[in-house]
């Protein structure tokens, strides 16, 4: 009378269940390196487009003649630059607290099912 009444295919066994923990943390394992992917990659591209965008704005004043150049066309490319790395902090910034979660979700146990634990044995005080 000590068994719980339940037939055989709602149980879960041993094997199903660490079957079903390893695919979970498969899955958070993935999730982790796409968010720092995400934490590292939008930085990187920000700084790149600064990089491109400035020597883009100091050609334009080179060609221009020095310091008499459209100060207009110079203020626009740098506003430019500076948008595109702040977009990439802002990302980064989303990306990283993606992956704070993600860890946490990654190292906390899975909950297992009361049936696998009823099976093994382990399960609330009253079934024993």
């Amino acid at each position: 009378m000590t068994a719980p009444y339940e037939t055989s295919q709602h149980a879960l066994d041993a094997s199903e269940t660490a079957d079903l923990i390893r695919s979970r943390r498969r899955f958070w394992f993935r999730a982790i390196w796409l968010s720092i992917a995400g934490v590292i990659a939008p930085p990187v591209i920000g700084v790149a487009c600064t990089v491109i965008g400035m020597r883009k704005a100091f050609g334009q004043l080179s060609a221009s003649g020095g310091g008499s150049g459209d100060t207009g066309a110079l203020s626009e490319s740098i506003s430019m630059v500076l948008r595109s790395t702040a977009y990439g902090f802002v990302i980064s910034t989303i990306a990283f607290s993606v992956l704070v979660g993600v860890l946490i979700r990654f190292f906390i146990p899975p909950k297992l099912p009361t049936r696998a634990l009823q099976q093994n044995g382990s399960g609330s005080p009253g079934t024993q």
